[in-house]
């Protein structure tokens, strides 16, 4: 009877998921139109399907949440923050929903080769968390989206800037739509001081050209599972986990009407590009084991979670549709930390301060090269921010200070030709939040954000290399190297129904703009901006 009680709960949970203020869909790819953020990192922390073994190329933006005043205060733990299925037990003890539909827009000529010209976004979104009974807590979240690309993108993969050289293109840019479902939950148990938590994930996603003479269909498919443990040890909890995560996408091009060609890219050095006859054929399988360690504690007034993860990433990819298939490889190997504080200033009054680490090395062998890597990558990114919160009340302001600083370093070599580029970026932000209770039911809160991305580089000449190089791999060094500044702000509006229930809208925009000249003649120029609105429910 109670294993009966705790499936119906489950799926009455999975059933009633919550969105948040913003409409941020984790793990959207560098090219999507959320992808700029816009939700804080403790509601992102804990998905299973989190890409963590590739250091996706974003475009420059703030990285700092808006509307978080209708959120919780942080949580930290080895559950929200360190990913550890097993803290969710401990580290909940209130229950809420909430329900949301976004609507979106990207647009601007300020953008680099792969990133499409032109998106527009449409999704639902849901996320509840419900400490069942003392022993048992779930959480879970769904999200369906459609993402249209009108004017396209020439690029064929989801992911058209992932720390693997091995992308595909074509010659195509036409309009595309791009439809997914994602699926993710978790459950924990305490027995006792053992606490044990399972996460599962499944995102699974659709892409293809809208009326196009020479046609793109792609598929992915993404399971994800981690399953974790914590022990309590004095007044420290020791925990461990492993997780797993496999990526298999799908890729055809048919020549309907129109001739196209296929360009498979490996590197900075000029590749043939593949005439379409008929159709053309290309599958990528990634699978990702990853371990870790977290710790969580208090030092007096103040709490602490510290976390080390290590991550291996094995990816081929192949044309033929065979048994045995020439097969192009991507290894990387990489680690990631992380380290936490929070310290209560008064009974409104919270500062919440964190760290994180992440580095890979990668390389990459050809099918038909006996010649061993042909490509390596050195990457690193260490993001910081600390945030000082005063809780919004009926009679009070609301005010949130925050401020994050992101460096990424990224060599990137190409060994065929004996190339290297090198990038080194700085983004430094801050924001403000206002809230003011406008009465006892109705609230409001606005959130001004800005940031300066500089950089140094290193890469070789236009002149050196082809016409791939100076078209598709140049633009993007020079528009990393140039200087810019994220601006975002939003405003959102609550109302409380009736006790517990609160009906909210939030409006956000965000503005990208380059400082100075370009690097070199092949860099972008005007600017890109997003604009979303999300409307949702909250109950508690």
């Amino acid at each position: 009877m109670t294993l009966a009680i705790r499936i119906g709960a489950a799926a009455r949970l999975a059933a009633g998921l919550a969105v948040l203020p913003g409409g941020l869909l984790v793990g959207q790819s560098s090219s999507s139109v959320t992808s700029s953020g816009g939700v804080p990192g403790w509601l992102e922390s804990w998905s299973p399907l989190l890409s963590r073994g590739s250091l996706v190329r974003h475009q420059p933006y703030a990285g700092l949440g808006v509307a978080t005043l209708f959120l919780p205060a942080p949580r930290l733990g080895s559950f929200w923050f360190a990913g550890n299925p097993a803290g969710l037990v401990g580290e909940i003890q209130d229950s809420r929903s909430d329900f949301g539909v976004t609507l979106a827009k990207r647009t601007g000529t300020y953008r680099r080769p792969l990133d499409p010209a032109g998106s527009n976004l449409k999704q639902a979104m849901a996320l509840a968390w419900r400490p069942l009974t003392p022993r048992f807590a779930l959480l879970g979240r769904v999200a369906l989206d459609q993402e249209r690309f009108d004017p396209g993108t020439s690029a064929d993969l989801v992911e058209p800037y992932p720390s693997s050289p091995f992308v595909t293109i074509d010659t195509s840019a036409s309009a595309t739509r791009r439809t997914r479902v994602r699926l993710e939950g978790v459950g924990s148990w305490r027995l006792g001081e053992l606490d044990l938590g399972l996460s599962l994930g499944l995102e699974t996603l659709a892409n293809e050209t809208i009326e196009a003479g020479f046609a793109r269909r792609s598929r992915l498919t993404t399971p994800a599972a981690k399953l974790g443990f914590s022990y309590l040890l004095g007044s420290v909890r020791l925990g461990g986990y492993g997780g797993w995560r496999h990526r298999a996408e799908t890729l055809r091009l048919i020549e309907i009407a129109a001739q196209g060609q296929a360009i498979e890219l490996q590197g900075h050095h000029e590749v043939p590009n593949t005439d379409i006859i008929g159709n053309y054929y290309r599958r990528f399988e990634e699978n990702t084991p990853t371990a870790g360690v977290s710790l969580s504690g208090r030092w007096g007034q103040t709490a602490w979670t510290l976390y080390g993860e290590r991550t291996w990433v094995r990816e081929r990819s192949f044309r033929q549709e065979t048994d045995d298939p020439v097969t192009n490889r991507w290894h990387s190997n990489g680690w990631a930390s992380g380290l936490a504080l929070q310290r209560s200033l008064s009974n409104r009054m919270l500062l919440t301060i964190d760290g994180r680490l992440a580095r890979l090395n990668g390389d990459a062998d050809l099918g038909l090269d006996s010649a061993g890597a042909v490509f390596r990558a050195r990457e690193r990114a260490l993001i910081g921010s600390t945030e000082l919160r005063v809780a919004l009340d009926s009679t009070h302001w609301g005010l949130v200070v925050a401020a994050r600083v992101g460096h990424e370093n990224r060599v990137r070599e190409d060994l065929t030709d004996s190339l290297n580029t090198r990038i080194s970026g700085l983004t430094i932000g801050v924001s403000v939040e206002l809230a003011r209770a406008l009465s006892t039911r109705v609230s409001m809160t606005g959130t001004l954000a800005y940031a300066n991305y500089s950089a140094t580089s290193a890469y070789p000449a236009p002149a050196v290399l082809g016409q791939t190089y100076r078209t598709i791999v140049l633009p993007e060094l020079d528009f990393m190297a140039r200087q810019s500044r994220p601006y975002q702000g939003a405003l959102g509006l609550r109302w409380r129904t009736r006790p517990g229930t609160f009906l909210w809208v939030v409006v956000r925009g965000e503005r990208l703009v380059p400082v100075g000249n370009n690097p070199t003649p092949f860099g972008p120029n005007g600017s890109r901006s997003t604009i979303s609105a999300t409307v949702g429910v909250t109950i508690q």
